[in-house]
């Protein structure tokens, strides 16, 4: 594992500025570790939306919608075996030797736009106490858009692709891709039905120097 960027980062608990890196290389220590750290609050959330539903479905489906833990049944550790190949790229957005925010990103990828060769998001998710919950307010923000640039960017750097990246995104993280300026391509069949979008070249120039 190498550190490829470091920064410092507005801690919204302390009003103070954290010291954060992101490192690439795939470590199985750290993915095993962040993965019971974030399973244990992903735990809390659920029980607290369990004990103030009082039983209602609908009232428990909302709950988990808003809390935006669709993605609590990623298994991260299993991922170190099916994506550990050339094609895989692990990031790591930590703080304190802590995971606050993880990207496997896959390449090449053929664009719709154009059929050049970009990366394709394959997971990215950022820590849950990174997220405004029921069980608190989030203790960092735009963590996730922050290592996303720096992939796109290093990828680009390393692998002379063009600006640009694709991924197929959960419902709870739809509005956030379109808001930056990915294009949505609509259900896609072959993916579990998620939408698939595509980032221009252009839009990426943008978001990496937002958060260079």
């Amino acid at each position: 594992m190498r550190i490829i960027s470091t920064g410092k980062i507005k801690n919204l608990h302390t009003n103070n500025l954290d010291d954060f890196s992101i490192s690439i290389g795939l470590d199985y220590q750290l993915t095993y570790t962040f993965e019971n750290e974030w399973k244990d609050v992903t735990n809390k959330i659920v029980g607290q939306i369990l004990k103030d539903s009082n039983g209602d479905n609908d009232k428990i489906s909302k709950g988990l919608n808003d809390n935006l833990i669709q993605d609590a049944g990623w298994n991260w550790f299993r991922k170190t075996q099916h994506c550990n190949s050339s094609a895989y790229e692990w990031f790591y957005l930590t703080i304190d030797n802590k995971v606050e925010a993880c990207c496997i990103l896959y390449h090449p990828k053929n664009s719709v736009i154009d059929t050049k060769s970009i990366s394709y998001i394959d997971y990215l998710a950022v820590a849950p106490w990174n997220r405004d919950t029921i069980i608190g307010k989030r203790k960092y923000s735009s963590l996730g858009l922050r290592l996303l640039s720096k992939c796109c960017d290093y990828i680009k750097s390393n692998h002379l692709y063009r600006y640009g990246f694709s991924l197929h995104s959960l419902p709870q993280t739809l509005p956030l891709y379109v808001k930056i300026g990915m294009i949505d391509y609509g259900k896609d069949k072959t993916k579990e039905n998620l939408n698939y979008l595509e980032m221009t070249e252009d839009n990426t120039e943008t978001m990496v120097k937002r958060y260079a």
